[in-house]
């Protein structure tokens, strides 16, 4: 897993400041609490499920993209 910080001025342009290879996943708010487990479990879905794949049943996204 990757972070990337982005800054936005005023005029709605975004800039990249800094790629991180190990960010945070720090439950810090409410909305981070129902985040950061779907983005947990969707990196994985996407990573070791296809890699072991059991019983040939592909992996299903929880509404992410596809």
């Amino acid at each position: 897993m990757i972070g990337y910080d982005f800054i936005i001025d005023e005029d709605l342009q975004s800039y990249l400041i800094e790629v991180n290879t190990n960010p945070c996943i720090e439950e810090s708010s409410n909305l981070l609490k129902v985040l950061v487990p779907r983005m947990l479990d969707d990196m994985f879905r996407l990573t070791v499920d296809t890699v072991f794949n059991i019983n040939g049943v592909q992996p299903v996204m929880n509404g992410g993209m596809h």
